[in-house]
């Protein structure tokens, strides 16, 4: 039994693995390996891999704003769960890094609210609320009537129709949406995604509906707690984090508010940048 299985998707150079690695050999501690889907530039040395790193096989293509980035995911997932059982994923996209000590959780969590209310008391994101499953086909519909801005990814899901019929299927009675990264995600859920989760679609970020989705309703059915996800994410013009001033207030305000994610997103790809490398030297 592993505690934690962080599933990443790298489409930049190898260097960008390594850095990966290093940080989360540096912040990451308990029962966990690292699942990739690597199908950047450049050979992987594997003899500098150590047994916690997996590289899923055969990666395929990848872009976003389509469903090929959650279907890499569902594949990572399917790899993980045919070399062990596992309590849960957290989802770690190569644009985020932990910033603090986390241990893997030992039980079944269900993450993925955003933080938006810390950095904005007036904010309330429509996609971390629950949408009824009747309203399939009919989201932003939906959305559009009870006030809400935007359709966010949900005019792209609205069309899905496959995944909707695996809904269904499976009696889901809630659609909830939400970011992708920094999401944790018990076994159960997370295998039943993998499963449904079909290589195409029309375009849109599946991965910031579906996963949210299988998580919600099986939280619901258990009454778990949602705690808030790992990854803080300031959204707006100070969305792309270039200040390492930035990663040291959100270490401050760790110390004052404990349950605050351990996940800064998104930094530069660049692994010379000045926040990556403090990231790994502090």
């Amino acid at each position: 039994m592993i505690d934690l299985v962080i599933v990443s998707l790298i489409h930049q150079d190898a260097s960008m693995l390594y850095w990966m690695m290093e940080n989360i050999r540096k912040y990451v501690h308990g029962n966990f390996v690292w699942v990739i889907h690597f199908n950047g530039s450049g050979d992987i040395d594997t003899s500098r891999l150590p047994e916690w790193v997996w590289l899923v096989p055969n990666p395929g293509y990848t872009q976003t704003y389509t469903p090929s980035i959650a279907y890499a995911i569902a594949k990572c997932i399917s790899y993980a769960a045919s070399k062990s059982v596992f309590r849960n994923v957290l989802t770690l996209s190569s644009g985020s890094a932990f910033f603090r000590h986390y241990d893997a959780p030992k039980t079944e969590r269900v993450q993925f609210s955003t933080y938006d209310t810390l950095f904005n008391g007036n904010c309330l994101r429509h996609h971390n609320q629950p949408i009824p499953i009747n309203m399939l086909g009919k989201c932003c519909q939906y959305l559009k009537h009870n006030g809400y801005e935007g359709t966010w990814q949900f005019e792209g899901f609205d069309q899905h129709t496959e995944i909707h019929a695996k809904l269904l299927k499976r009696g889901f009675k809630w659609i909830c949406g939400s970011q992708w990264s920094g999401q944790l995600i018990p076994y159960i859920p997370a295998i039943q995604f993998a499963a449904d989760m079909p290589s195409n679609g029309p375009s849109y970020v599946a991965e910031e509906v579906l996963l949210s989705t299988y998580s919600y309703n099986y939280a619901s059915l258990r009454d778990l707690p949602i705690w808030n996800s790992e990854a803080i994410i300031k959204w707006g013009p100070e969305y792309l984090v270039q200040d390492v001033k930035t990663v040291e207030i959100y270490r401050y305000i760790s110390h004052t508010f404990p349950g605050i994610g351990h996940v800064v997103c998104k930094i530069p790809d660049d692994p010379n940048h000045p926040v990556r490398v403090f990231l790994n030297a502090t």
